[in-house]
């Protein structure tokens, strides 16, 4: 919060915004609950690998593996 005039105003995300998670073509995705019914076909290695040398974490979403962050950056 700064002080800007007579108002105090919010500096960043009060909502904490969407977490963005990644599929092993870089797409952007929304990381839904994974389904009980449901098994992934196992990540690729080197989606895996790259997934971790950026420091991410591969989670399943849905029904399929995505990364906590964009291993492509």
């Amino acid at each position: 919060m700064i002080q800007c005039g007579c108002e105090m105003l919010c500096t960043g995300d009060p909502g904490g915004g969407a977490k963005q998670y990644f599929d092993a073509e870089g797409h952007g995705k929304a990381c839904t609950p994974a389904k009980d019914d449901c098994t992934p076909d196992p990540a690729s290695a080197a989606f895996q690998d790259a997934c971790a040398e950026k420091g991410y974490k591969l989670e399943v979403c849905g029904c399929e593996w995505l990364c906590s962050g964009d291993p492509a950056r």
